[in-house]
């Protein structure tokens, strides 16, 4: 059996005859001989198409796309169609052309009076209101019985839907409060940058307007030129006033500027962005208006970033509070004893490497301290290994294990 699809088409007399055969797979393109058989319906001489099937493999909706344009061409010319297909093929045929696609199908409003449109809204009202007391009914029995204990609601079904709406959604709840921060920050600085780009322009033009020039008679600002006639001075420092020829005085025009006002709205817009983007106040705008030395910014760094410090102590404290609430549900289902957890020994969360911590720095820091006799090498490993150290046995036990990559960390800090 041929695994490509085949296509036969020949003509007996007024008959057109089409045979299809193979395996037809919509991965497979259409044989050449398909093309001819739909060109040959064209044939004035044709008045009848007849479809067969032979050694017709496996087949899909190809065959079926192939089949309805043959019998759409020739009923768009008036002729007879036999059907010698499979059952199946036959009968999706006939089911695609059961109901033909009518001229104007898509329903258009019809233009109603008003007092029809009204009638029509009553008359479905009291459907609508029996179905709302209904579920208003529902809602209070469900309550009702809950209240009293009685709710079919398995426990496990209860921590899981519980599940699903507190822990389950929080990073969906996180993700939506961060994409609504950012329209809202968004929103806020497009007016911003119009109100910054606004200040700049008019301080520009306030520079602009307000240069210094040098007012004179315009007679003044003449001269002979060598090839004759006269010629003027184009420079913009003077500006020549038609007046009196014996006024000989010069006027000097200087206006004071007023730069200082556009400054200090300046520094107003550059809080106004340092408040959107939750930065603490003087990173954008006492950057300019103050003077610093290199050791004011560098001692100022970590006040850069309190509003994410902040963010991750609110994490940590949704984290606590998961906990809690799971050891409290966990007590009331029985899954659990009532004995006292420390919930935050138990809870560490690591931040990473990033603008607000340096676990090198910190652990360079941690080193200075040792060296100058103000933390036991015991407490910084335990710091660093996140390790118990609380009795003398866990120093014990600290010191036999880690000491030799002690004295390898604290080499160049010169403890051995």
């Amino acid at each position: 059996m041929e695994i490509s699809p085949q296509v036969t088409a020949s003509a007996r007399g007024p008959l057109w005859l089409v045979n299809v055969g193979g395996r037809w797979n919509m991965e497979e393109p259409w044989p050449e001989e398909a093309d001819a058989a739909l060109t040959g319906l064209a044939d004035q001489r044709v008045r009848e198409l007849r479809l067969e099937a032979t050694d017709l493999g496996q087949w899909d909706t190809s065959l079926l796309v192939f089949l309805v344009q043959l019998v759409k061409a020739a009923r768009a010319r008036e002729l007879s169609v036999e059907l010698d297909l499979p059952e199946g093929l036959k009968r999706l045929l006939h089911m695609a052309f059961a109901v033909p696609a009518q001229e104007g199908a898509a329903r258009k409003k019809a233009d109603t009076s008003f007092l029809y449109r009204m009638g029509d809204s009553v008359a479905s009202l009291p459907p609508k209101a029996a179905d709302f007391l209904n579920f208003c009914g529902e809602v209070t029995l469900s309550l009702w019985r809950l209240f009293l204990g009685r709710a079919k609601m398995r426990p496990q079904d209860f921590v899981a839907a519980m599940h699903e709406c507190g822990v389950q959604a929080l990073p969906i709840i996180s993700l939506t409060s961060l994409l609504f921060g950012l329209i809202l920050a968004f929103v806020g600085a497009v007016q911003l940058t119009h109100n910054i780009y606004k200040n700049e322009y008019q301080l520009g033009r306030e520079f602009e307007l307000g240069r210094s020039r040098i007012v004179a008679n315009a007679d003044k600002l003449v001269t002979p030129d060598p090839e004759g006639g006269v010629m003027r001075l184009k420079d913009d420092v003077f500006v020549g006033l038609d007046g009196d020829t014996n006024d000989k005085g010069l006027t000097i025009f200087s206006p004071a500027l007023r730069d200082e006002s556009f400054e200090r709205r300046k520094q107003s817009y550059l809080k106004a962005c340092e408040n959107i983007i939750g930065l603490k106040r003087g990173i954008l705008s006492d950057v300019e208006a103050v003077e610093r030395t290199a050791k004011e910014i560098s001692s100022s760094e970590g006040d850069y970033s309190l509003s994410i410090m902040d963010l991750q102590r609110m994490w940590y404290d949704a984290l606590l509070e998961t906990l809690r609430i799971t050891d409290l549900w966990g007590q009331a289902l029985g899954l659990c004893d009532a004995q006292a957890v420390d919930l935050e020994q138990l809870l560490s969360v690591s931040w990473g490497n990033g603008v607000l911590y340096d676990a090198d720095k910190d652990w360079a820091d941690t080193l200075s301290m040792v060296e100058a006799g103000l933390l036991k090498p015991e407490l910084a490993l335990a710091k660093k290994y996140d390790l118990p150290c609380e009795t003398p046995e866990d120093l014990a036990a600290i010191r036999e294990k880690y000491m030799p990559e002690m004295v390898q960390l604290t080499a160049q800090a010169g403890l051995r």
